[in-house]
């Protein structure tokens, strides 16, 4: 085999000084490595706290351990613990204790998991069959807190005096934040004054003191959001309730992260209590904006624009054109995913950082949604003042001045909410894709007055509920290449859009993107290792789940009604 002569002006093999840096950098990138992956496989900071988020100690002694988090939706949390030792038997003494919740904080890779010991047997002490004993604390996360959280109808004022219902309008994230804010502080303390924009800090001068608030909104400026426009409106609805469409619709995610002492301030000037929980709503999905949903291994992923069709419900996708790089002025050791330009994909293979995975597709149902019960605004009041007054007239020759009323009364039972009281739309979208036979329409869970801005959000979230979907359930490998992690410790993290690709998938070479909907972070005196699902994850939930979501969601529509 023959041997190349090196090139004699290569100047690598010329400049002592350049060669030198060239090995400078190599060995400082080795290092780094190293760090890396001795922090990566650091064992997680699990913290108990008391009711009032005092700290009680540090868990090291746990037999396993299990973190969740679930986008836009309660994770959960389980710890085994041994027994007799003096944090187990704090946290077991329920009558020895002078603050009765048990709160717990996990950091791991930049991501903080925050809760309470909360829900049904949420305390155990287990001696299982093979005779060994242990404590099983299980708990609830931070997104929990809006679940037990009523948006009233007028939150700056007292019970006795409540409008007819909350109504807003205006960009979603804004108006999420608006809605919980508001509600926040009437659990604070009743104010009868508020500024014109109250998540404005320049705005709230002395008026709000919110150092001793258990829960906080991050404000930002109403000029700034370009989020889609949502109607939200409640009759003492729990906030997630309300929340939980307009979120989906806008593919905006709700975080929330427990403050401790010597964490940065979550935003300028904030003067917080330790142990409060920082609510914010993000867009980590870029999909109203720009961002990429599929593409090819061949082609790379596609960047997209989304926009809503006249119809307000069927979606028009168009390609983004020219180059963009948002991680050029990215400065020191920060990793993550810019929402505008995705680049994390999992490629399937002999040689991958998917052990395992399982794809599934939904397919979309019906074409047309039905929504309303009521008519559109001024129907009704412009029927009954037409037969009042035009009865009245005529009464007038009959020497009976009243016969409008009359007439009316017997009337108002045929009329009323008959005129304008449903609405329908149909996807031409829908009904071509689907093909010739398909199922045709379903009726709004939450039908209400029809032809107003909120009936065309209850259809838009019905659509939203029967398209097609697909879900990837995949365990990924941490550092395969890519690390999970967040606040620039990890390539990806909850809400991120990931891709994969399937080897047995008959078009090859097709990335699927969804956002990462869940994930965990198990570990056990032997192993420990993140997971993660990708996609819808209600596309395969468990019969039990749905039921009891469906359930939930009834609940809230026959509460708003004031049928339960």
């Amino acid at each position: 085999m023959s041997v190349v002569a090196a090139d004699p002006t290569n100047p690598l093999l010329q400049d002592p000084a350049l060669l030198a840096r060239m090995d400078r950098i190599w060995e400082e990138s080795e290092r780094e490595k190293e760090r890396t992956q001795r922090r990566r496989r650091k064992r997680g900071l699990v913290r108990l706290w008391d009711g009032d988020m005092v700290y009680r100690g540090r868990i090291t002694t746990e037999a396993e351990g299990h973190f969740r988090w679930r986008m836009n939706n309660t994770g959960t949390a389980r710890q085994l613990l041994p027994v007799g030792h003096w944090l187990t038997n704090w946290a077991v003494d329920p009558y020895g204790r002078t603050k009765q919740n048990i709160h717990i904080t996990f950091d791991k890779d930049g991501a903080r998991w925050g809760g309470r010991c909360a829900g049904d047997a949420s305390t155990k002490i287990v001696k299982g069959e093979d005779g060994k004993r242990y404590v099983e604390l299980s708990f609830l996360d931070d997104v929990e807190e809006t679940k037990n959280l009523l948006v009233w109808n007028s939150p700056f004022l007292p019970a006795i005096v409540q409008k007819r219902a909350f109504a807003v309008a205006g960009p979603s994230r804004y108006m999420l934040k608006l809605a919980l804010f508001l509600n926040i502080m009437r659990m604070e303390g009743n104010w009868w004054a508020l500024p014109d924009d109250p998540l404005d800090p320049s705005q709230w001068g002395q008026l709000f003191n919110m150092s001793n608030w258990n829960m906080v909104v991050v404000p930002h400026a109403f000029g700034s959001d370009t989020s889609p426009w949502t109607v939200l409106s409640s009759r003492f609805e729990y906030w997630f309730d309300m929340a939980e469409p307009s979120l989906a619709d806008a593919q905006l995610m709700l975080t929330t992260r427990r403050w401790l002492t010597g964490d940065p301030a979550p935003w300028p000037g904030a003067n917080l209590r330790n142990g409060t929980i920082v609510f914010d709503i993000v867009d980590v999905s870029g999909y109203w904006s720009e961002t990429s949903t599929g593409g090819t291994i061949w082609d790379g992923l596609k960047r997209t624009i989304v926009q809503i069709a006249d119809n307000l419900v069927d979606e028009i996708v168009t390609n983004a054109t020219g180059a963009i790089d948002p991680y050029q002025n990215i400065v020191g050791k920060w990793l993550g995913t810019f929402p505008r330009q995705p680049y994390i994909v999992y490629r399937d293979g002999k040689i991958s950082g998917i052990d395992a995975s399982e794809w599934s597709f939904t397919p979309g149902t019906v074409i047309q949604v039905v929504t309303g019960g009521h008519s559109a605004p001024g129907i009704n009041e412009g029927l009954e003042a037409a037969i009042v007054l035009g009865g009245n007239y005529l009464g007038q020759f009959i020497a009976l001045p009243t016969a409008g009323v009359i007439a009316n009364a017997f009337l108002k039972p045929l009329y009323l909410d008959t005129l304008g009281a449903w609405w329908s739309i149909k996807s031409p979208v829908r009904s071509l894709r689907y093909g010739w036979s398909h199922y045709q329409e379903a009726i709004a869970s939450d039908s209400k007055r029809a032809y107003t801005l909120s009936s065309a959000m209850t259809i838009r979230d019905t659509f939203h509920k029967t398209r097609p979907r697909t879900t990837h359930h995949a365990k990924l490998g941490d550092g395969r290449p890519y690390y999970i992690g967040d606040r620039g410790q990890g390539h990806w993290f909850l809400g991120t859009r990931i891709g994969l690709t399937l080897r047995d998938f008959p078009r090859k070479g097709t990335v699927f993107v969804e956002q990462a909907s869940q994930i965990d972070y198990d570990y056990d005196r032997d192993s420990a290792g993140w997971s993660a699902i990708v996609g819808d994850p209600r596309a395969n939930e468990a019969p039990g789940e749905r039921n009891i979501r469906l359930i939930r969601s009834l609940a809230a529509a026959g509460h708003k009604l004031g049928v339960v």
